[in-house]
Order: C-alpha cells, then structure tokens, then sequence
C-alpha cells in the first residue's frame, strides 16, 4: 500500500481536516473498494479514476475523541496530572480489496489532541517532543496565575519521561515525571494543600519557568503570579486542547430576566398565571490586558465549555464547586496589537428553579 498523502508522523488537532491519500501497490490488479476500520466502526471507500482513496478523519475523530463532552477530567491527588480525556490514539486498520478478493492491508495509529487550529494566524512552532497547551502557538508563552484560585500548566509530551521545570530567577529545580499525551502540573488547587510554590517558590511578578528533557530546554513559561484578590473566575476549553482560566472584577451588574408562563385555562380576567420562568445574567468587563492576555481571554467567546466557580478564593477546588455558565455572544475588537483593551462578557446562569403550577 503506498500513501500519496500520509499524516501519521503528526500530532492532529481532533477539530480540523485531518486528510490521508493512498493507493495499492500492486498496480496489475482491478481494484474494487477499501475498507477503514477506526475502533471497531467501519467506513467503505470508492477509488477516484486514479484508483487512489481518499479519507477525512475530522467526523469520526470528533466523536471518538470527545466522549466526556469536554468534561474536565482533573483530579487534585499530586503536582502533576495525566489527563487522559485530551489525548487520544486511534488504531486505524485499512485495506484494500481488489475484484478477485484478493487485499492489502495496513495498520496505522493516529495522534489527536482535543485540539482545533486556525487556517490563518501564526502556526504553532514548537518542538514536538514538549510542548505547551495554553492557548498559544509558541514555545514561548506568556500565562496568568491569580494566588488562591485553582490553575494548572497543560502541556504534551511524545513519551514517558522526567522532565525537569527551572525558575531563572530563584534557579530552583523541580523533576517530575511526565507520561505520554497531555499532563497538567497543578500550580495551585485553590488551598494551600497542594501548591506548586511548596516545591518551586513563585514569587508575585513573573516567574520564568523552563520545562528541559536533560539540560535541553523546550518550551518556556513566563508565569505572571497575581496577588489574591476577589473576583469572577471563570474555566474554559481552549483550541490548544486543555482548559484556561481568568479572573474577572468582582464589581459587576447582576441582572435578573423574569419571563411570565400564561396558561388561558387557569386565567381570570387575564390575571392569573402559572408560574415564572428566570434567568440571571452578569455583565462584567477584563481589567486592561496585554496584548498576550487579551489574544489569551479572546478564547473564551469560541469554547464550546465555560464554567464559574461558585466558591470563594482559598475554598478546597472539586468538580462541584464549578457551574456551567453561557457567555452571550458579541463582538470583540483589538484595534492594534500593542493597545491594552478591556474585555467585556456577559455570563448567563442556569435557568433559574421557580415555583409553577
């Protein structure tokens, strides 16, 4: 079998065309279809005039890698995470049957992250052994830390391995052992229990945090650490494949949208209702951000997962502590790359429990 246009050598974002081009090798035979069998589920493919097949993993590859509906698989049991839901490998067997029945076949595996590039915009460039997933396509990345809420660095690594993580500034060390796909070191899990700064000290300001296989650096992480402060703080799934965070002003207009449920059976003199429908929305806006911030919380408005967290700052972080919330869409603008911007958002909660008849 030989491949005009092969993609197994690459790390695939899950949420984009992710195309593969073959043909059979043994040219002197009629060739009749082929068969891609992707865990158990099979496709049948047509051969063009060229006798070539062509298949696009992008519908199967959205499905199979998103069973959890980007539910945040994190748990707070180390300073270091495997999270399994963000990375996922696909055993692809495939052949082609010829008129006499006779068949090639191949085995191939494919690599995806929970992930989705844009076709324009700066390719990520990065050296794919280790790698960050934080919303930037560089190896060099600029994140915010807010002290007392939960964050974690997701980044990817190609093997099991020790990676080693350096501050420049303090020339602490830490090693820790990564494992093939997507690992997440816990910066903080929103208490002090568990908290990178007891093993590598983060000081308030910028920490600049190599993360080395050996002494070879691959990526870097300049670590913003904000001081505690109250506020909104938000989760969402972000197109590098893992989860970001902000924290929003506290100071904010709370609305709450009553909507009347009329039901003419039970009226007297269009007076009488059957209960109330409600909804709550919060409009708050970003402090000034950075160029790098603002490309960073811009995430936020295309996630197909937000959530709040509806605990205050230093409350022991668990999955029920964080609530599915909806950002309302609207338009945002940078007018130039350099200009510090505010960000605006408008959260709508759940629809609010209301007594009806």
């Amino acid at each position: 079998m030989v491949f005009i246009e092969d993609i197994s050598n690459k790390i695939l974002n899950t949420y984009n065309d992710n195309i593969i081009r073959f043909k059979a090798t043994n040219t002197s035979k009629t060739v009749s279809h082929s068969e891609i069998s992707i865990n158990g589920i099979k496709d049948e493919l047509t051969p063009n005039l060229n006798d070539e097949f062509r298949y696009n993993f992008l519908q199967i590859a959205k499905v199979l890698n998103n069973l959890n509906s980007f539910k945040d698989e994190l748990n707070f049991n180390g300073i270091i995470h495997h999270d399994t839901g963000l990375y996922h490998e696909l055993n692809v067997d495939i052949k082609i049957i010829f008129s006499d029945q006779t068949e090639e076949k191949e085995t191939k595996k494919y690599k995806f992250l929970k992930s989705v590039e844009q076709v324009s915009g700066q390719k990520r460039i990065v050296d794919y052994r280790l790698f960050p997933l934080a919303g930037h396509k560089l190896s060099f990345c600029y994140l915010t830390y807010f002290e007392g809420y939960p964050y974690d660095i997701p980044f990817y690594s190609d093997a099991d391995r020790e990676i080693k993580v350096y501050h420049k500034k303090t020339q602490h060390e830490i090693k820790l052992k990564a494992k093939k796909g997507v690992n997440r070191l816990i910066v903080s899990n929103g208490k002090s229990n568990i908290s990178l700064n007891d093993v590598l000290p983060l000081y308030i300001g910028h920490n600049e945090l190599e993360f080395k296989i050996n002494n070879e650096v691959l990526f870097t992480v300049m670590l913003k650490k904000e001081d505690t402060q109250c506020g909104i703080y938000l989760k969402w799934f972000n197109q590098s494949g893992a989860f970001s965070y902000w924290l929003f002003p506290r100071h904010s207009k709370n609305e709450l949208k009553p909507k009347t449920i009329n039901n003419l059976e039970y009226s007297y003199d269009g007076l009488k209702v059957t209960g109330k429908n409600g909804f709550r929305e919060l409009h708050t806006e970003s402090r000034l951000l950075s160029s790098h911030e603002y490309h960073y919380t811009e995430e936020l408005f295309l996630s197909p997962r937000v959530q709040m967290l509806d605990v205050d700052m230093w409350q022991l972080n668990s999955k029920t502590n964080w609530i599915d919330v909806r950002i309302l869409d609207r338009a945002t603008s940078n007018k130039t790359q350099h200009e510090r911007r505010r960000i605006p958002v408008n959260i709508l909660f759940p629809k609010l429990k209301t007594q009806t008849l």
